[in-house]
């Protein structure tokens, strides 16, 4: 994260961001998604920074391509395009080699910031200042001859600069827990915008000639006409709803349902003839010689 420590825990974004302006034409660009999120990191890297929409990494270093490409963990030359795009569509200007927000003070509390940034500055200056005094004092006083008065002096103000301290630290403990927690979010989020994609398998039906070869080819006796109509009239779906994807797949499923029913493909006048008919009792009692 940012070294930069000024206290700005929040910038402002309009809710339609990616709907008005810049950014929804930037979206429909080859790595839209990643552009778009760039842009929102810029924003919080110069709230951060709170110099007046300015990308400083600290209080007098400026972000350059290649340390904003390892800050936003993305190629040098994602990051060359995306600034380049930016500057395009007049986002971003460079002065003196300076990346800075354009119209920073017409989107954000720039008032708010200035205030925060004086508080800083004054805290920072109390501070100081109190060491110095403590230091001095501490100097002077620590002899065997010091009186009471002068110490008891010495250990307030001691206990004051021991209080400040303390304060500082944990305000400067918080901005860095609060860091973690969006560094932690932003490098999940890259790592779900880089993750590859699967590509989707469009199905496609097979023709009449490729189930016959795939039928012939098993000697399973499937009518290749008679499987080809079946699904194209459930539009190639099978049970449940689920869209068929492998039709090979369906082909051996319906030759094992044949073989558990018994069933044999009849293609000819030799197939009925080899089906196995039942006697009639009738005539077997009048071969016996039985009353009917």
């Amino acid at each position: 994260m940012s070294n930069v420590t000024n206290n700005v825990t929040w910038i402002k974004l309009n809710t339609d961001i990616f709907d008005v302006g810049k950014l929804p034409v930037i979206s429909a660009m080859q790595d839209g998604a990643t552009l778009e999120l760039l842009w929102v990191k810029f924003l919080v890297l110069a709230g951060q920074a709170n110099n007046d929409g300015y990308l400083y990494i600290a209080n007098s270093i400026p972000f350059d391509k290649k340390t904003l490409a390892n800050r936003c963990k993305v190629r040098e030359k994602t990051m060359e395009n995306a600034i380049k795009i930016f500057k395009n569509y007049g986002m971003i200007e460079e002065e003196n080699g300076i990346i800075f927000i354009k119209n920073w003070a017409k989107y954000q509390n720039v008032d708010g910031m200035q205030k925060v940034r004086e508080q800083n500055r004054k805290r920072a200056l109390a501070y100081r200042e109190r060491h110095r005094q403590d230091k001095n004092v501490t100097e002077s006083n620590v002899t065997d001859n010091v009186t009471d008065n002068v110490t008891d002096n010495v250990t307030v103000t001691q206990s004051n600069a021991t209080e400040e301290e303390i304060d500082i630290d944990k305000d400067i403990r918080d901005n860095k827990e609060k860091e973690n927690v969006i560094k932690e979010k932003e490098t999940d989020w890259m790592e779900e915008l880089e993750r590859p994609k699967k590509k989707r398998t469009v199905f496609t039906p097979p023709t009449i000639e490729q189930v016959k070869e795939y039928c012939e080819s098993r000697n399973n006796g499937i009518n290749a006409q008679y499987f080809i109509d079946y699904y194209a009239t459930r539009n190639w779906m099978l049970t449940k709803g689920v869209k068929m994807s492998d039709w090979k797949a369906a082909v051996r499923t319906w030759e094992q349902n044949d073989k558990k029913r018994g069933w044999k493909q009849i293609n000819s006048v030799a197939d009925i003839e080899s089906i196995p008919r039942r006697k009639n009792p009738f005539a077997e009692m009048a071969q016996r010689g039985d009353a009917v």
